[in-house]
């Protein structure tokens, strides 16, 4: 059998800690483990797909060399930029987004039904776009009662613990802010802020966010820019996923959170209607205490929505996820 040849673009060694690093990692991991798809990362060779995750120099001449079908990964909209970078770049990274990088590619795989509106709304895409969610290995988030015993035992926290965990880069659009506040407020429960922020100088509020951090109440910890599978101890031994953002494209974080057994407690955006809406619990800011006191009292309610995460994991598999991109690439070549 002919084995379709799929070569993925990502500037390796770039700053990670964030979720583009963790997509690109789950795809090369969800279309290798299958036996149809030879898949090359950063390769010079010829192949049947070149499929982009990033718009660093190397990636752009990889597309402009190459004779077979463009894929880009549509990451970015003008709406996670904003709060993301700051304000003095975003106008020129938004024009080269729009103008050049997403320009080159023939076809778009957008992360979100929401991010593929943006895409055909804000970049004025007219390639065909297809919605392929991130997704995760959820085998390797699957915790034991026992693996997060170790874990809590390694990292210093106690048994006793409830345990509220985020995970994304420090910014503003992310409402670090906020998980500061409900932090301390509640300050019998852990917090735990995984990332930082690794783009330093273009990041938007850097100074701002940096004092932040070195103020946060005693009950909460953050770890700063870490590897994804350090990353990936703090979210399974926790007890509770809660991310305030106020914009995502999608959240692969939430997948990961979701895949270790942790309820979901979301900021009500429309971001999430097509993607976690209906197994998290979706909330105003005026009842995210409420709600975190709620999944510590009500045993019911905890396992309401940790049944609801596996609801979530399951959807986002990244087995599920190749299949989908696999017979995507076969049109594009038909």
């Amino acid at each position: 059998m002919k084995k379709l040849k799929v070569n993925i673009l990502y500037p390796i060694g770039a700053p990670g800690g964030h979720g583009v690093e963790t997509a690109f990692k789950e795809m090369v991991n969800g279309l290798s483990a299958r036996d149809d798809v030879k898949v090359m990362i950063n390769s010079w060779e010829p192949a049947d797909i070149i499929h982009a995750h990033s718009p660093d120099p190397m990636s752009i001449i990889r597309l402009l060399r190459h004779r077979g079908k463009r894929v880009i990964s549509g990451h970015l909209t003008r709406g996670s930029m904003v709060g993301s970078m700051a304000n003095w770049l975003i106008p020129l990274e938004f024009w080269y987004f729009k103008n050049i990088y997403y320009r080159l590619a023939e076809a778009m795989v957008a992360v979100s039904a929401t991010t593929r509106e943006n895409l055909i709304k804000e970049m004025k895409i007219k390639v065909p776009i297809e919605v392929i969610e991130n997704s995760i290995d959820s085998k390797v988030m699957l915790t034991t009662p026992a693996q997060k015993k170790q874990f809590r035992a390694e990292l210093g926290y106690e048994d006793s613990d409830f345990i509220i965990v985020s995970n994304g880069q420090v910014q503003p659009r992310k409402k670090f802010d906020e998980f500061v506040d409900t932090a301390r407020r509640l300050p019998k429960f852990k917090f735990i802020w995984v990332g930082g922020i690794p783009f330093k100088g273009i990041a938007a509020d850097q100074a701002k966010l940096e004092k932040m951090i070195k103020n946060v109440p005693k009950n909460m910890f953050v770890t700063n820019v870490i590897e994804l599978d350090q990353a990936r101890k703090y979210m399974r031994l926790s007890d509770v996923y809660f991310h305030p953002a106020v914009q995502e494209t999608f959240g692969i974080a939430i997948i990961e959170a979701a895949a270790a057994g942790l309820p979901v407690l979301l900021r009500d955006i429309p971001d999430y209607d097509h993607t976690f809406g209906a197994n998290s619990i979706k909330s105003k800011p005026s009842d995210f205490v409420a709600n975190l006191m709620k999944l510590y009292n009500n045993k019911k309610f905890y396992a309401k929505y940790r049944a609801e995460s596996a609801k979530i994991a399951k959807k986002f598999d990244n087995s599920t996820a190749a299949e989908r991109l696999v017979r995507f690439y076969k049109t594009l070549l038909s």
